[in-house]
């Protein structure tokens, strides 16, 4: 799923993300199945392409998502970040790894890389 129609993002993974990711799509398989009729599935449509699902099968929205990584951060002794300061640390990071800013502009799938540079600008990075 994405932010938008025809904007569907690529994301680099290597061997230990999809293997994480294909363990959590064997465990919510078996919710799915020990739900039965609870698992609501499919909501909104495509919910059930997606990785990450609420204990019910359906999509999650940003605050639960908020609220766990919050918890993370204070277990952890974080600084409180967002999804979307994730987002933007992951392009900080990025620079800081010598990755031109036309490819970051390209994995963040912003329109075109002005945009790209203004939030760089922006926050200072």
């Amino acid at each position: 799923m994405s932010k938008g129609r025809n904007r569907d993002r690529v994301v680099p993974l290597n061997g230990n993300h999809i293997e994480l990711l294909e363990k959590q799509l064997v465990y919510q398989r078996k919710e799915r199945l020990r739900m039965g009729s609870k698992w609501i599935g499919g909501q909104p449509r495509g919910a059930d392409e997606c990785v990450f699902l609420s204990h019910r099968g359906t999509i999650i929205a940003n605050g639960p998502f908020n609220i766990a990584l919050h918890k993370i951060c204070v277990k952890y002794g974080f600084t409180h970040t967002s999804m979307h300061g994730l987002r933007h640390s992951y392009i900080t990071e990025l620079l800081y790894q010598g990755v031109d800013p036309k490819t970051i502009s390209r994995l963040v799938g912003h329109a075109n890389i002005s945009i790209t540079l203004e939030n760089l600008l922006a926050h200072g990075s």
